[in-house]
């Protein structure tokens, strides 16, 4: 195993382990450490995707996230009745929507 193959698959246990450990941490009376390690975890899980993936899929995925994200708070301020955040959520959400084809279908 090759000194890249060994960081590779260091990152992506431990990384699994602290995201899956971080919920069974209150079960187990640590309630300190409870955020941190799935933070630890998911960073490490980033590092991962990128050294195999590439930076432009993180982007395309952290992309997807966002969009997801502002629709959902689109949402949630309009049915709270907070209508000016609501539909400044939703334009943004809107606009992000629309560019899917150029982000994502267009060839390079």
């Amino acid at each position: 195993m090759t000194a890249k193959n060994a960081l590779l698959f260091f990152l992506a246990v431990f990384g699994i382990l602290f995201v899956g450990l971080d919920a069974y941490l209150p079960a187990m009376g640590i309630t300190g450490l409870t955020g941190a390690m799935a933070a630890i975890g998911g960073a490490m899980l980033i590092v991962f995707l990128l050294l195999v993936l590439g930076v432009g899929f993180v982007l395309r995925m952290a992309y997807i996230v966002v969009t997801i994200a502002l629709v959902g708070f689109a949402a949630a301020a309009l049915l709270a009745g907070d209508f000016v955040m609501g539909a400044i959520y939703a334009a943004v959400a809107f606009v992000l929507l629309a560019l899917i084809p150029k982000v994502f279908l267009s060839k390079k």
